[in-house]
């Protein structure tokens, strides 16, 4: 758990890093672009690159073509290693199941983690049970929209792998989004989940 949307974006993608010179992939009217004031940039030292997009969902045809040019231009460009993907998308439309798949095949081909931006996934669920699948989809992270779906003052940062949930402990440790007194925080979210 962690106090803000911002900070589970961080915590989620910084545990993702793998090395030096690394960028994240996403779309271009991506709120972590758009509206988190370089918190990736800043804290994580990424550079964010913008894929083109229809109707704000990604493509896997521009995920393709923007990692070929990025390694065609190597070792002058960043190293693409992950991919973000909002669901539901900036412009309130679904990814769905089967394209969140084909971009996580796509990214594995590539040895880049995916991470979910998941302020309205709560949302996306309620329209497609079956993105309950996504981490068997291949999704590293997932930042979980906490205060918009009303577990009060904190987000979820969601993993299922034990090597990433220790590097995101210590990320949110490192970060300062560790609240002292969290279990007030998190008081009664158990039930409302």
């Amino acid at each position: 758990w962690v106090p803000t949307g911002t900070a589970a974006n961080v915590t989620a993608i910084s545990s993702l890093i793998q090395g030096p010179g690394e960028c994240v992939l996403l779309a271009e009217d991506s709120h972590i672009r758009v509206d988190e004031c370089g918190a990736i940039e800043r804290t994580c030292g990424l550079p964010l690159v913008a894929l083109q997009t229809t109707g704000g969902l990604l493509r896997v045809d521009s995920l393709k073509s923007t990692i070929e040019r990025l390694n065609t231009n190597a070792p002058f460009s960043p190293i693409p290693s992950i991919l973000s993907i909002a669901e539901i998308s900036e412009t309130g439309r679904r990814h769905g199941l089967n394209l969140i798949d084909n971009l996580c095949q796509e990214a594995k081909r590539n040895n880049m983690s995916v991470h979910i931006d998941g302020a309205r996934f709560a949302n996306a669920l309620a329209e497609d049970r079956e993105l309950v699948h996504i981490f068997k989809a291949g999704v590293s992270t997932l930042s979980f929209g906490g205060t918009k779906n009303g577990q009060g003052p904190v987000e979820a940062v969601v993993t299922t792998s034990k090597e990433i949930h220790s590097k995101l402990m210590r990320a949110a440790k490192q970060f300062g989004y560790t609240l002292s007194k969290l279990r007030f925080a998190t008081a009664g979210i158990k039930n409302s989940l």
